[in-house]
């Protein structure tokens, strides 16, 4: 039988691994057991900007960029190889993102 709030989670073989527990509703009686395991139950305070920022970036589509457009190698001009080579690392990395996405 579950309390409401509390929810054993089994493993394949039916034995029980993990308890879920709402901390809303038992946080006060089980803070003393976490505090003796070395587990903070204090309430994570962010900082507002970051937060509104990451926000802001979920709300927004994600843009595709050509990479060629950006990094065109001409033959008339002169590259190092290390130049050459971040190029090409950077075209096939897109590829391949384009490819999984």
């Amino acid at each position: 039988m579950n309390a409401t709030g509390i929810t054993i989670e089994h493993n394949r073989k039916g034995a029980p691994t993990f308890a879920r527990i709402d901390l809303r509703k038992y946080g006060d009686k089980l803070k003393d057991f976490f505090t003796s395991e070395g587990v903070s139950v204090e309430e994570l305070v962010y900082d507002p900007e970051f937060v509104a920022k990451i926000k802001k970036a979920e709300k927004q589509e994600a843009k595709k960029i050509d990479l060629d457009k950006y990094f065109e190698i001409k033959a008339s001009e002169e590259y190092t190889d290390a130049e050459i080579l971040v190029y090409n690392s950077m075209i096939n990395a897109a590829n391949i993102i384009a490819k999984n996405s």
